[in-house]
């Protein structure tokens, strides 16, 4: 199955304990990083899992439209809990680029 993650039947594709967006936030403008946010936490029960690259410029060559630093993907990490009102946590690591960690209380 594929489907739009912007779309508004994404939360249509059902729950899963752990969802993983690999290298795909960057292909996104930053305008739209709140609707895809939020439509992955929909979908996460437990664990959602986020690695996106660290750059000084968006690589054009690879459709990337923004960058992430660690302090941007820590702050999308706090943004993450405030829209679950506090009912989780989230940490940051520095593999290959940056992870991002964010798991709802259960």
């Amino acid at each position: 199955m594929q489907i739009d993650l912007l779309a508004p039947e994404f939360a249509g594709i059902g729950t899963f304990d752990t969802v993983t967006a690999i290298h795909l936030l960057e292909h996104l403008p930053e305008n739209q990083l709140p609707l895809a946010l939020e439509h992955l936490l929909t979908v996460t029960r437990q664990r959602l899992l986020i690695a996106v690259p660290y750059e000084e410029q968006p690589e054009v060559a690879y459709g990337h439209e923004q960058v992430f630093s660690r302090t941007k993907l820590e702050a999308w990490g706090q943004w993450c809990i405030a829209q679950l009102d506090g009912k989780g946590k989230w940490a940051c690591e520095d593999v290959m680029g940056g992870l991002l960690i964010v798991e709802r209380d259960i």
